[in-house]
């Protein structure tokens, strides 16, 4: 039947008769194999920082009105990602999990972690003229990395946070 679990049963065949022939019989087996059943990882996309998304999987080849709930045990799915994990691509693995009716084949997805978002906030300046002291630049990152200040001109000179307007060519 079409319920019947995957093994070897023995085919016998018996009965019939006619007056003009012997009737030899010979019995035989049939092999019913476990069906296949695809598990496929679902790829998932977050931010750096941020915890990973609820993993999750698409299952093909369940067969009667077989469903997950169906299974002895079902396969586990995880990955080495975690919300400290730099940004880049994951595997999701499937693996483990088992039926007496089904053989399990799995196909991996892939956790993209992308970049954080971040904001720079510069404090006002104002103008500044040559003959001006030294000053404080301030900034902050939305995200608390430290900010660093770079000099674009030659009028200006940068240590740390401490801006100094300096005379071109002197």
């Amino acid at each position: 039947t079409a319920s019947t679990a995957p093994g070897t049963y023995d085919i016998v065949i018996s009965g019939g008769s006619d007056d003009n022939y012997e009737m030899a019989y010979q019995n035989a087996s049939i092999t019913i194999g476990k069906a296949p059943l695809t598990f496929h990882a679902n790829d998932h996309v977050r931010k750096y920082g941020e915890p990973n998304p609820a993993l999750s999987f698409s299952v093909a080849g369940f067969k009667l009105d077989d469903g997950l709930d169906d299974l002895q045990l079902s396969p586990v799915i995880s990955t080495m990602a975690n919300e400290d994990s730099d940004a880049g691509a994951y595997a999701i693995v499937l693996e483990g999990g088992g039926d007496p009716n089904y053989h399990f084949e799995f196909t991996h997805g892939t956790l993209s972690v992308e970049q954080a978002d971040q904001t720079l906030v510069f404090e006002m300046i104002g103008s500044r003229t040559i003959a001006d002291a030294p000053f404080t630049l301030r900034a902050s990152s939305s995200v608390g990395l430290p900010v660093e200040f770079v000099a674009v001109s030659d009028n200006l000179s940068i240590d740390g946070d401490i801006a100094v307007p300096v005379r071109s060519g002197l």
